[in-house]
Order: C-alpha cells, then structure tokens, then sequence
C-alpha cells in the first residue's frame, strides 16, 4: 500500500503564492462579482480579504512539510470512479481568466468517508501549494462536492506539475484541454472539443502517496469546508509546448513579481 500521511492542520494561509489561473466549474460557493474584484498581490491581496481569510483556523493553502506530517495508517489509496468520455466545451469567460469544460454531471466521484461528485476541475501557475517549500509551475484541482442536498462541503484532490524538458514531458490528460486554447485567445469565445475529455490518463497520477488535510477555499468566503487531498508524486511533468499554449492565454506570474 503506498505511504499516505496527515498535514496537520495551518492557523494562516500560506505566503508567496499568487493565484493566477483560469477555473473549469468555478465552486459555486464564490459568487462570480466576488471572482472579479480579487487581487492576489500588492495591498489588496489576500491580507485584505477579510473574515475567514484572515482569521480562519484551516485555511488553504498550506506548505506541506515533510517532518512535521503524521503517517496515517487508516488511510488508503484513493478510490476514484471518473468517466473515461464526457463531451466538453471549453470557454475563455474573461472572467478571471476563466476556462470552463461542460459535460454531462457527475464526470465520476471520489470516495472518502462520505461520496462526492467531481463537478469540474482549476489550474493555478504558479502552484498555490508547496512540498517542503519549492512550488510548482502548475498546479491541477480536481473539485468533487459531497453528494447530499444538505451540505455544500467539498473535497479537492491537487495534483502539481513541473515543465518538463521537451515534448517527451506531455501530459496526456492536459493535452485534451491545452490544445484546444489557442481556439479561444479572445474572452468570450468558445469552442467544441471535437472529441470527448477522457479522465483515465489521471489514474496512475492518484495512485501514490498523498498529504490530507481539512482546510478552506483559496478565495473569499474562504469556508473552512474543504478536505484537501495533495498528491506527492514530484515527477509530474507538463510538456514546454503545453505551458507555451497554457501562456498564451493565461498569465504566468513569475517568481519576481509574487510578493
């Protein structure tokens, strides 16, 4: 069985991390005015947001360190069930950046304690977690939300990317979505994936070695509702030509100009 093991939980976000991404199925716990007035840097970054953001017990994200995670032995290796062929349709909203992928719902579930529904899935460049203090070029969210009619509360499995050398680094999930973007350069374009999105190149990527932890939305309400699953598979790998096509959409912020 691979090793899995409990992040204990953080008092305050983390530092240095800006979000700059584009969002598939943006939570609908954020409403979409909140979305647009965000910033993630200078005096109207996170320190302003308020409320839970600020004084939240559990916020997101963490740095996962390796020396102060307790081994768990109750948990286990993930199960997930996702569709193998959802139709999608992928939109530039300008709205955040935002990058939409529709299909018919659930495209599968995640079985923790409870069952939830993978209602869609993020990108953030440069990752928003860290593993023992280095970030990522790219970090993947895959959202599930519980499947009950009296809870909202959610359940994210994050998966973080390097780029790779050359095209031998592709990745097979994310060349379904990569290129398609240069179809929608301009906000408020969309375009119909010629063929269906296929989740089962993911499952060797869930099948290692995990951080757990309860912990909150990256972005105001900041709800501390969210069980936060971080793979530690530090090898994945994105290819230069997927991120080129990933940049020429989306902003990369670099390591310079996080605050």
């Amino acid at each position: 069985m691979s090793n899995v093991i409990r992040s204990p939980e953080h008092s305050s976000r983390a530092t240095g991390l800006t979000f700059i991404g584009f969002l598939l199925f943006a939570s609908i716990t954020v409403a979409p005015a909140q979305v647009r007035a965000l910033e993630y840097s200078g005096p109207n970054g996170p320190q302003s947001w308020g409320g839970l953001c600020n004084i939240g017990r559990s916020q997101t994200p963490i740095d996962i360190v390796s020396s102060e995670a307790v081994v768990d032995r109750s948990l286990s290796v993930l199960k997930v069930d996702y569709s193998s062929r959802t139709r999608a349709t992928i939109t530039n909203s300008a709205v955040n950046l935002e990058l939409e992928v529709d299909g018919e719902m659930p495209f599968g579930k995640l079985y923790l304690d409870d069952t939830y529904n993978l209602i869609g899935f993020h990108f953030h460049a440069p990752s928003e977690h860290e593993i023992n203090g280095q970030s990522y070029d790219l970090e993947l969210h895959l959202v599930h939300q519980i499947d009950s009619s009296n809870s909202t509360d959610l359940a994210v499995i994050g998966l973080l990317y390097n780029q790779g050398h050359d095209d031998s680094s592709t990745d097979l999930f994310l060349q379904q979505v990569f290129d398609a973007l240069p179809s929608v350069l301009v906000p408020n374009t969309t375009r119909y994936m010629d063929t269906n999105l296929d989740f089962c190149p993911l499952y060797p990527m869930l099948a290692g070695s995990y951080a757990r932890y309860a912990g909150s939305l990256t972005t105001p309400p900041c709800s501390e509702n969210v069980i936060w699953t971080v793979m530690l598979n530090e090898n994945l790998r994105v290819s230069p030509r997927q991120f080129e096509a990933y940049k020429s959409v989306f902003e990369v912020c670099s390591e310079s100009s996080i605050e």
